[in-house]
């Protein structure tokens, strides 16, 4: 099973979480698992963020060059400056490409799970 986990922040989103969690069962070939909306820190302030687990059978997580493009794409199409995610206890923080604020790396202690909420 490869179980990626997404933080999707939900302030500048011209999507909800249910239409997230929609995209993600129509476009991203994948079972979702669990989600759930939490408050979380961006930048200082508080930011509603919707925690996503899911599960993708195929082989198609394991190529990381390909799913650290998918997660890219997924913060143009949620106007997002980036989004933390975790496959299978990896984590990674992916940075639109065009940000140009200042990068963080990917933390654990700021990062949810379903489990650890």
């Amino acid at each position: 099973m490869n179980k990626l986990t997404l933080n999707i922040g939900l302030n500048n989103n011209p999507l909800s979480a249910e239409q997230i969690i929609n995209h993600f069962k129509r476009n991203a070939g994948a079972d979702i698992l669990a989600f759930e909306e939490v408050v979380m820190e961006w930048g200082g302030e508080p930011e509603p963020t919707l925690v996503i687990e899911v599960n993708k059978e195929d082989e198609s997580f394991n190529d990381k060059v390909l799913l650290e493009l998918f997660i890219q794409e997924l913060c143009y199409i949620y106007e997002q400056d980036a989004i933390a995610w975790e496959l299978n206890g990896e984590g990674v923080l992916t940075y639109r490409s065009n940000y140009d604020g200042e990068r963080g790396e990917f933390d654990v202690n700021y990062f949810k799970t379903i489990s650890n909420n």
